[in-house]
């Protein structure tokens, strides 16, 4: 941040130099790239909630699991 800070209006920053240091950051906190993003996350529980949504309301159907269709006897 103070690097930042101390950066002149018409500066360019040393993308660079930032880019190594959240880099060692990240090493240094033993994070794990797992490639789950929150953004990712987000979407697909906000599709799960507008499916359960429109259940709820007689908007949409329940769809039918595959074992559901080998139980049911008038399907094909």
């Amino acid at each position: 941040m103070n690097y930042c800070r101390n950066l002149g209006f018409t500066e360019d920053p040393d993308y660079n130099y930032l880019r190594r240091m959240f880099k060692e950051l990240y090493n240094r906190c033993c994070f794990e790239n797992d490639f789950i993003f929150d953004c990712t996350i987000y979407r697909y529980h906000a599709q799960i909630n507008q499916e359960s949504f429109g259940i709820e309301m007689g908007l949409r159907k329940q769809k039918k699991n595959s074992s559901d269709k080998s139980s049911d006897p008038n399907s094909p």
